[in-house]
């Protein structure tokens, strides 16, 4: 049986992979970079607490002052070679001004650093995702090593139906065994793979 932990080095790269598709099915069209400064006096794990406090505080401000939706999006914390961290982030959001995103960074975090691009095809967006997102996410204490909106995975159909209904219903799904093992996780299933099967309750 895998333990699914990320510094396991045979369960790893299943992880990876399931980071991977995830990142994907959310069809981004923007990617975002958020950097810790050292000026900032922070040690990374504090700094890490303070980049995900400041892309709360962002998306919050893109609804209120922007007038935008709420962006859908998938976070992933990488570590520099100096230990300090990055948050590499995957959105469907319309345009987002680089000078506004580094002001805002700057009075949130003291880290005026970003980079923001416009993902504009799955090529695209798969070779960031395969770049940044999954080559090596790191938990920082206090962090989780990922997260994602509620609304992020777009092969997710959100319904009023039973649990045990939607569970049991014969049906055939041309999705692979570890794309319904994250689905299924996400709606609260205990699940576990072995080999091609698929178990889940």
């Amino acid at each position: 049986m895998l333990c699914k932990c990320w510094t396991c080095p045979d369960c790893a790269p299943g992880q990876k992979a399931r980071l991977k598709a995830l990142a994907r099915r959310g069809h981004p069209t923007t990617f975002i970079t958020l950097t810790a400064s050292p000026a900032a006096g922070e040690t990374p794990p504090e700094a890490a607490q303070t980049l995900v406090k400041a892309w709360r505080r962002i998306r919050r401000e893109l609804v209120e002052k922007k007038g935008m939706k709420n962006p859908p999006f998938i976070a992933v914390f990488e570590k520099t070679k100096k230990g300090r961290p990055h948050l590499h982030i995957l959105a469907r959001v319309a345009f987002v001004s680089q000078k506004w995103l580094s002001n805002r960074m700057r009075h949130l975090a003291r880290s005026p650093i970003v980079d923001i691009r416009r993902v504009h095809n799955a090529r695209q967006a798969a070779s960031y995702v395969s770049k940044y997102l999954a080559k090596d996410p790191i938990r920082f204490t206090g962090c989780k090593r990922y997260w994602r909106s509620m609304d992020w995975d777009l092969n997710i159909v959100l319904t009023d139906e039973p649990p045990f209904e939607r569970a049991f219903g014969w049906h055939h799904d041309p999705r692979s065994v570890t794309e319904l093992c994250d689905n299924l996780s996400f709606m609260g299933y205990v699940t576990n793979i072995e080999g091609n099967t698929l178990a889940f309750c």
